[in-house]
This record gives C-alpha cells, sequence and structure tokens, in this order.
C-alpha cells in the first residue's frame, strides 16, 4: 500500500490523517511518520479548502524526515 498523509480541513482546522491516526500540528505529524520506511515514498493528497502553506508544510515535513521522493497529489 502507499504511504500517505491526507490534508483537509476538518471543522476550520487543517489536520493531516496517516491512516486511522489523525494529527494538526507538524511535530505530532513528524513523529508519525518518521518509523515509516523511506523506499517506498510518500504521497501527499491535498483535499479542497487547504492553504498552500499546510500543504507545503506537510510536503516539507517528510522531506525533512528523509523521504526523497514525496509526491502532491491533489484529492479528486
Amino acid at each position: 500500500d502507499p504511504q500517505v498523509i491526507d490534508v483537509s480541513r476538518e471543522d476550520g482546522v487543517v489536520v493531516f490523517r496517516v491512516g486511522a491516526s489523525v494529527f494538526t500540528t507538524r511535530e505530532t505529524l513528524k513523529a508519525a511518520i518518521e518509523p515509516l520506511p523511506r523506499e517506498q515514498g510518500l504521497f501527499v493528497r491535498v483535499h479542497g479548502g487547504v492553504d498552500v502553506g499546510s500543504a507545503a508544510m506537510a510536503i516539507q515535513t517528510a522531506r525533512d524526515v528523509g523521504f526523497e521522493a514525496v509526491t502532491y497529489v491533489p484529492a479528486k
């Protein structure tokens, strides 16, 4: 299965979802993705209503923990 961070807005708050877990800060997102295997890469799927800064933060956080292949995917 691909590794995905879903970025969406719920009740006015930007949330980052990894599997069944939900995070609202960069620090908690970073802690969640640090243990994931790097060789598979990571997809950042951004849903409507999310600001560019939040999407970019998710991508940068993935790169900061060592993912070389980080792919932006707009949600359909």
